[in-house]
């Protein structure tokens, strides 16, 4: 996975001002989108998930200080689900779990959610997502 610089941090999002200022003023609405500047990231452990935040991201401040997302080796997969699967994380932990046993590889306990394609439905809208692991 590149090198990702975090611009904010987002734990959720209270009202529209917070979403305003703290998104819409750290992107270029006529070049870029929001689904590619945001990522969600998931702490987990051998138990289950931890916790998950929101980050506004940016990769191409990759040369000044700051706090950046881990990069390096990762198990890279993309997940399609609809918005009725309460249950998407639990499986996809489960599978990457498998499959780090399969192959003999550790995680660093933290998972990388970026939204790619959103396919709106009045009965079931699909989500399509590129999902990074970062291995030790």
């Amino acid at each position: 996975m590149p090198r990702y610089f975090v611009k904010e941090t987002l734990f959720a999002f209270a009202n529209f001002g917070e979403y305003e200022e703290k998104i819409l003023k750290s992107i270029d609405l006529e070049g870029d989108d929001i689904y590619s500047n945001l990522i969600r990231t998931v702490t987990f452990d051998e138990n289950g998930f931890i916790a998950s935040k929101m980050f506004l991201i940016d990769k191409e401040q990759s040369d000044i200080d700051g706090v950046y997302l881990e990069s390096g080796k990762c198990l890279h997969t993309v997940l399609y689900t609809d918005d009725h699967d309460e249950l998407i994380m639990n499986k996809l932990l489960d599978a990457c779990k498998k499959w780090a046993k399969e192959n003999d590889a550790e995680f660093r306990g933290v998972l990388y959610i970026f939204i790619k394609f959103v396919v709106p439905n009045a009965k079931s809208s699909m989500f399509y997502y590129d999902v990074w692991l970062p291995l030790r």
